[in-house]
């Protein structure tokens, strides 16, 4: 299960991932330093995406979490193929992709099940696997970027 990095308004699920409010050691400082400057970073990226390409704007809760992960891939490479091809360019109006089609989920695709859904979603909101994956993190972080710096 994969998380998201967090502010302190987002409750401690295991999916999401806050810096520590109160940090009292080398150790956790250095976890709220990387952990806020990561999630600025993703912020800021996925801003620009959204800003370019109306699919990344649309909501997600429809689309099977396999053809997210191959639209948003899409996106990146279309992206990044624009910075490196763009110079020189003349660029194109948003009025000539006016009469582009828009695809949408497929409505008979198979939906899990209540009893997995609500599995699920209190697997999600485990706060000691949060408290678990911080440790993690923190550990983690300390090993990488550590006292190199202090």
């Amino acid at each position: 299960m994969g998380y998201y990095l967090a502010d302190g308004i987002y409750p401690p699920w295991a999916t999401l991932m806050s810096s520590i409010p109160a940090a009292l050691s080398n150790k956790q400082n250095k976890f709220n330093e990387m952990q806020q400057a990561f999630r600025k970073d993703v912020e800021c990226s996925f801003g620009v995406l959204q800003a370019q390409y109306a699919i990344m704007k649309r909501a997600a809760r429809m689309w099977d979490p396999k053809d997210m992960k191959f639209i948003v891939d899409c996106v990146i490479i279309l992206h990044n193929m624009g910075i490196k091809y763009e110079r020189g360019m003349e660029t194109l109006a948003i009025e000539d992709y006016e009469g582009a089609s828009q695809s949408s989920p497929d409505p008979n695709r198979d939906l899990p099940d209540i009893q997995q859904l609500i599995a699920k979603h209190q697997q999600i909101q485990s706060r000691a696997v949060n408290v678990q994956l911080k440790n993690d993190l923190v550990e983690h972080i300390w090993n990488i970027y550590g006292s190199s710096n202090d």
